[in-house]
């Protein structure tokens, strides 16, 4: 058997274990009553929950296709943008082609980041595409720069401005 139980008369006023032992004064009283809220609060707040899990548990599909960004889909504004300011580069930065090409996906994402659900993509991709259009730009000389003029004019660019020299 379990430990042997106290003579109620050892037990405190204002507790539970005295209540039920059959003590009915005003603060034993007192003590069940917050044990029948709580334990009643503690029920209803888990049927709720219950109830909100159940309920977002119907609203989703989980064979539902998830939203993607469609590589085929014409490209949106900012694409077009792109598209048409790459047109305008003057001269051949180094990896001319990767850099748009990535430029031109980033883009993308910006275009369709609103319609897949995705708008935590927008600030990091515009700071991305930023960062493109700067390689991009930072070497439209002109068409009679030279490759290695074009490679030093990009390191100085990078390096932050015009080198010191004025």
């Amino acid at each position: 058997m379990g430990r042997p139980r106290k003579p109620i008369e050892e037990l405190e006023h204002g507790t539970v274990a005295r209540y039920r032992r059959g003590c009915k004064c005003e603060p034993c009283r007192a003590a069940n009553r917050d044990r029948v809220r709580d334990h009643r609060w503690s029920a209803s707040a888990r049927t709720t929950e219950r109830a909100n899990v159940e309920q977002l548990a119907v609203r989703l599909d989980p064979e539902a296709p998830v939203p993607t960004i469609d590589m085929s889909a014409e490209p949106g504004p900012i694409e077009r943008a792109i598209v048409d300011d790459l047109g305008d580069l003057i001269g051949s930065p180094p990896w001319k082609r990767t850099a748009s090409a990535i430029l031109r996906l980033d883009a993308r994402v910006l275009d369709q980041a609103a319609g897949v659900d995705r708008l935590d993509l927008l600030s990091p991709m515009q700071i991305r595409a930023q960062e493109w259009m700067k390689l991009l730009r930072s070497v439209s000389g002109g068409p009679d720069l030279s490759v290695a003029d074009q490679a030093a004019q990009l390191l100085k660019d990078l390096a932050g401005g015009d080198g010191g020299s004025e």
